[in-house]
């Protein structure tokens, strides 16, 4: 049995935290009121047939994106359980001020997800037009449409 002890092991390196006996406070639990965030509904297409590997959801300064998102993290879920047809509510962390545009997209099994980089024929994307982000929540008021790359 091995036992490693905090003091050899950083914690940045053991993707925990470090108590040391102390109680940890309680995370906040944001919504779409909550400050330093971005709030959408994602219109799913009616085509999308299969589950995808990873959807992504960031903001970009500007469009089309040229690598990872500017604001990080992005909202990324693996194997999301979407509907065919329906909607999907999303918050995005949006720690920042300034102009940026909502980018969704969905990385089905073939596509780019290795290069943050939509592929054409294979991959489904939605953008919003550019919004201004001041600290405050924000809520987009009509559903992103999500569509295949072209």
């Amino acid at each position: 049995r091995l036992f490693v002890t905090p003091d050899f092991l950083r914690s940045v390196v053991a993707n925990c935290t470090f108590t040391y006996g102390e109680a940890t406070a309680e995370e906040e639990v944001k919504t779409c009121e909550s400050d330093e965030v971005v709030c959408a509904t994602l219109q799913i297409p009616e085509t999308l047939n299969e589950t995808p590997e990873k959807m992504v959801v960031a903001l970009y300064k500007s469009l089309p994106p040229l690598g990872p998102p500017d604001v990080f993290p992005p909202l990324s879920v693996d194997t999301p359980d979407l509907t065919p047809g329906g909607t999907l509510e999303v918050q995005v962390d949006a720690q920042t001020t300034g102009s940026y545009h909502v980018y969704a997209v969905l990385y089905m099994p073939g596509g780019g997800l290795a290069s943050w980089q939509a592929k054409a024929g294979v991959d489904y994307v939605g953008t919003s037009e550019a919004i201004s982000l001041d600290g405050r929540g924000f809520t987009l008021t009509s559903p992103i449409p999500l569509s295949i790359v072209e």
